[in-house]
């Protein structure tokens, strides 16, 4: 009997465990590409049990150095986060690619009166400044979602 309880206690654990891991949801893939460049992010919402957050990748052809700011803009209209990032290698036949991971407080971006279809736009220390279109109502759906 001390077996099956233990069996059963040991079973438990392990389904709780497998039901804690994120779940990552891909919510949008934007890019812009000349003859030269390229630049592109991927926005993902990933779900634990007790929160959802934001996970930006930003793929470039420029040297991604020093993500000092990303903003929101609509018009005139524009909400400044403070991204945290760090660099990803990335897999692929591209050699001339770099990728950050960003996550940043999208929390006042849901909050805020701002119409759908936005820009994006990633300021760098360097000087670089990447606009992209940006899709805040598939992001809220999607938070919603989950």
């Amino acid at each position: 009997m001390k077996k099956i309880l233990f069996y059963i206690l040991l079973l438990s654990f392990f389904a709780e465990n497998v039901s804690a891991q994120e779940k990552k949801t891909n919510v949008d893939y934007q890019y812009i590409r000349s003859d030269i460049d390229y630049t592109a992010y991927t926005l993902f919402v990933v779900s634990t049990q007790t929160s959802n957050m934001v996970e930006l990748e930003l793929v470039s052809t420029f040297a991604l150095d020093n993500l000092s700011e990303i903003s929101i803009k609509k018009g005139n209209n524009s909400i400044k986060l403070t991204p945290t990032a760090k660099k990803i290698t990335l897999e692929n036949d591209n050699k001339n690619l770099n990728g950050l991971l960003v996550t940043a407080d999208f929390d006042r971006i849901l909050k805020a009166k701002i119409d759908c279809e936005t820009t994006i736009n990633f300021s760098f220390s360097n000087g670089i400044k990447i606009e992209l279109p940006f899709m805040l109502c598939l992001l809220k759906e999607k938070l919603a979602a989950n």
